[in-house]
Formats: C-alpha cells, sequence, structure tokens
C-alpha cells in the first residue's frame, strides 16, 4: 500500500510542476490571445496536458486541437 502512495504523490508532485510551468509561461504573455498563448505552449512541449492548458486558459480542449492543427 504504501508504494501505491508513494507512486501517487510523485505522480501529484509532477503534474503541478507542469501546471506551474504552464501558468508561468501564460502570465508572461498575457497580451496574446488564447490561440497564440496555445501556440507557445506548444513549441516549448509539443506533449502537454491540453486539458490543463485548456482550464488555465478557460477554452475547451477541442478548442486546443483545432488551434494545434492550424499550424
Amino acid at each position: 500500500m504504501n508504494q501505491n502512495f508513494i507512486a501517487m504523490a510523485k505522480k501529484i508532485k509532477i503534474n503541478s510542476t507542469e501546471v506551474n510551468e504552464y501558468k508561468e509561461t501564460l502570465s508572461k504573455n498575457k497580451a496574446l490571445t488564447k490561440k497564440e498563448r496555445v501556440i507557445q505552449i506548444y513549441k516549448e512541449n509539443p506533449e502537454f496536458n491540453r486539458s490543463e492548458v485548456a482550464e488555465l486558459i478557460g477554452v475547451s480542449r477541442q478548442s486546443i486541437q483545432n488551434y494545434i492543427k492550424e499550424l
């Protein structure tokens, strides 16, 4: 049981670190449109968590996918 707890704690820490990186990138670029923000995050990390970024920016996950398709 302790192994499950430790594994989950590591997963949460990694997720928290990713979210903080997204927030940092987004806060630097407040003048950009939502689409431009997504594109910038995509350029930094093409494997970013679309659900987390969608929630932070205030758009749907589908919008994120559409922005990326346009690239």
